[in-house]
Formats: C-alpha cells, structure tokens, sequence
C-alpha cells in the first residue's frame, strides 16, 4: 500500500564550515507562528486529499443538524467511540480572521464543522482585549436566533471556554459554564530552551493533555478549577505522539488527512498505547485544518486542543 508521511520538522545539521539550520523543510506560512519555528508537513503520496473545502455560507450553516438529538446532552459534549464510517469523527475548521466577523472584540473566530452532516458544531471566538487571549466557546447544534456575530456569554449558546493558565499562553484549562468554576481539562505545552534550539534547531511543539472520566453519558465529569487530574481520579493522560527522524525531516503518518507545513500539525496517543491516535489535527490550507477525534475526547475538548495551537 501507499505510504502517507508527514514532515514534523527539521532540525540543525553540522558540516565543516560550522553550524547551520537545515532550512529545505517548506516553512509554515500561517502568520500566528514564528518564522524560525519547526512545520509539520503532510507529503500526500497520491492520494487526493480535501484541501480544498470553502468557506461555508448561507443560513443553513447555523441550522440544528437534522439527526442530533433535541433532548439529553449536546451532541458536542459526547464523547463519541467513532464517526459514522469512519474511526474517528471527522471535522474541519475554519480560521475566518477578518475582524468584521466578530466587530466587537476584534479577535479571529473559527467554526468546527462536522464533515459527515456539514453542519457547523461549534463556533470560538478569541476574546483580543484579554492579555491571555482567551476562547469562548459556543454550541451551534441546536440553532440560534440571530446572527453569530452577536454571541456573547450571555447567549443561551454559550458552553465555556478555553482559559489560558500562565502569561506565556502554554497552560491551559477547558472551562465549563457552570457557575461553580469547573473544568473538563487541561491542556499544557513544553517548549525547547534556548541552548537546546541552538544545538539542535527547532523542534516540534510538544503537547500534554489530562481529561476527566465520562460518566454513564459518555459525557465527561467536570472537576472544580483548582482541582489537578490524575488517574487516581480516574481520568486520562495523553501526549503528542513523537516523530520519527527521516530524510532530513520529522515525519508523522497522517494517512493522507494533511497537506500543508504547519507547526500546529499534532497526533495524539495514550503512553500506554502510541499506535492508537486519539486525535489528531492538520493544516489543510488557507485558514482550513482538519480536526478527528475519539472517545474519550468529545468535540469541545478536541476543539480546544486545535485552538491552544493558534494561541502559542
């Protein structure tokens, strides 16, 4: 069979005339990332991939999907074992960085779009005038009067937000809207010291997450905000998956799911098994990324971790 290999990044190499960066890696063109920062590239081995999905219009977007349930938990707060054909649910979201689209805060807004129904699950908006840069978080499952540039907390959408813990926006926690301060997460990043980014080059973002239990639901137990997540608790540790040195570049194995260089590009695995991918997300183009996804992950945690990556 075909192999689909993705390029996570290069790192310095050495030669006679000195110490150089290997720089024959694509870069990532997203403007939210440094230039000197380590992409993640899918090399599509001829399979054609879905780059190249626009923009949805129209009210139908914000339209309830027609076989979510009306009743019982949001569709997004399930944590689901599958897709419908597929192994994992399958979304793509939609950077739309126009201020014009949310005029009143002036932050980006990206929109989670389930790939099977092509109905919109989630709508983020980055909260620019707060210095952690913060995302609200809003359920699009069962409609909304009005337009959705005029969601606030206040909306009856509203379901909480990606909070950043720490001023250099690598702590994170997944904020409910219960009015106790509860979370369902925690999402943190490991960034290479400066001695270790001169001897070795960049190097790919390294990702810790922790989610909670689910409860009989399929829906995860929040826990109070103060509150650390360990397995004593019953919960769950993943990471991003390492990869592996090839060619000149980091390669991780997306199966044809990603096309573009990015730094954002990630896998996720249990330490206990890093063959099974959880989740994992990548660049399409142009302000487009696909987003899969598995139990014990619901949408608004996976939805989450591809936010924290545009904040870093």
């Amino acid at each position: 069979g075909r192999s689909y290999e993705t390029a996570v990044g290069s790192p310095a190499t050495h030669s006679s005339k000195g110490h150089k960066k290997d720089t024959s890696l694509e870069m990532d063109e997203d403007p939210d990332v440094d230039s000197d920062a380590s992409s993640i590239e899918e090399v599509d081995m001829g399979r054609e991939t879905t780059a190249n999905v626009t923009t949805p219009t129209g009210e139908g977007w914000n339209m309830s999907p027609s076989k979510m349930p009306s009743k019982g938990p949001s569709y997004i707060l399930l944590a689901h074992p599958s897709g419908e054909r597929t192994n994992h649910v399958q979304c793509l979201i939609v950077r739309e960085k126009s201020s014009n689209f949310f005029k009143k805060s002036g932050g980006s807004a990206y929109q989670l779009i389930l790939e099977d129904s092509r109905k919109l699950l989630i709508v983020a908006k980055k909260m620019g005038m707060n210095r952690k840069s913060n995302f609200h978080l809003f359920d699009m499952t069962r409609g909304m009067a009005g337009s959705t540039a005029n969601l606030t907390k206040k909306s009856g959408n509203y379901v909480g937000k990606l909070k950043a813990t720490n001023f250099d926006r690598t702590d994170y926690r997944i904020m409910t809207r219960s009015s106790t301060r509860e979370h369902i997460g925690t999402i943190g990043f490991e960034r290479a010291g400066l001695v270790s980014q001169m001897k070795e080059g960049s190097q790919p973002r390294r990702l810790t997450v922790r989610v909670p239990s689910l409860d009989a639901n399929n829906v995860p137990k929040s826990v109070p905000e103060n509150d650390a997540l360990d397995r004593d608790r019953m919960g769950y540790d993943f990471h991003s998956k390492d990869p592996v040195f090839e060619k000149g570049n980091y390669r991780l194995n997306f199966k044809g799911r990603v096309s573009v260089p990015s730094v954002k590009n990630f896998q996720l695995v249990s330490p206990d098994d890093i063959d099974t991918i959880i989740c994992q997300f990548g660049k399409i183009g142009q302000d487009r990324f696909h987003l899969d996804f598995k139990a014990p992950l619901n949408a608004m945690q996976a939805f989450s971790l591809a936010l924290a990556q545009f904040n870093l």
